[in-house]
């Protein structure tokens, strides 16, 4: 008598392969959301940083015909807009007014998020807003946010609405970092 498998146990086991498959599959495009999710929180938190550390370094973008504005104290900081949830932009606020004006200041970058990412929403002292900027300013440096507060906070979250993480900025430069 010949030991063999029927066709009945091979359809069963390439069936539960077929689903164990499946699983691991849906499993790992949910993780990898969720790590772009992470990888945007901590992006921003760098911005942060480079925003303050540019402060030293990169004064050029506002010059014309080789002087500052009256103004200028050198500043740079972030604008975020509701009308536009897949990117922020990292600009230097070269008339001097503590936040972001597009025709007198100069973007440095546009700050694009990852793929299925998107803003969720903008606070400002718990207030929900449709934009604000954050300014920092030599010589402390100086924080300031438009509309005015003490702090601001950026929700990310997955584009499907499966996960959200928030993160805080206050008004001495802290940057805090919620998974909600």
């Amino acid at each position: 008598m010949k030991k063999a498998f029927t066709l009945i146990e091979l359809i069963v086991v390439i069936a539960v392969i077929g689903i164990m498959t499946t699983i691991v599959v849906m499993n790992y495009q949910a993780g990898e959301k969720s790590i772009s999710l992470q990888r945007e929180g901590i992006k921003f938190f760098q911005n942060v940083r480079r925003a303050q550390a540019i402060l030293g370094e990169g004064w050029e973008d506002c010059k014309e015909n080789d002087k500052y504005h009256d103004n200028y104290r050198f500043g740079y900081g972030l604008f975020f807009d509701l009308s536009n949830k897949n990117e922020y932009i990292l600009f230097a606020d070269c008339q001097g007014t503590k936040s972001y004006d597009e025709d007198n200041d100069k973007i440095v970058e546009t700050i694009k998020l990852e793929k299925d990412i998107e803003i969720l929403n903008l606070k400002v002292d718990d207030f929900l807003k449709d934009d604000f900027s954050v300014v920092f300013v030599l010589p402390e440096p100086e924080v300031h946010f438009e509309p005015d507060g003490d702090l601001v906070s950026v929700t990310f979250q997955i584009e499907d609405g499966s996960n959200s993480r928030t993160v805080t900025l206050n008004e001495i430069g802290l940057v805090e970092y919620e998974n909600n």
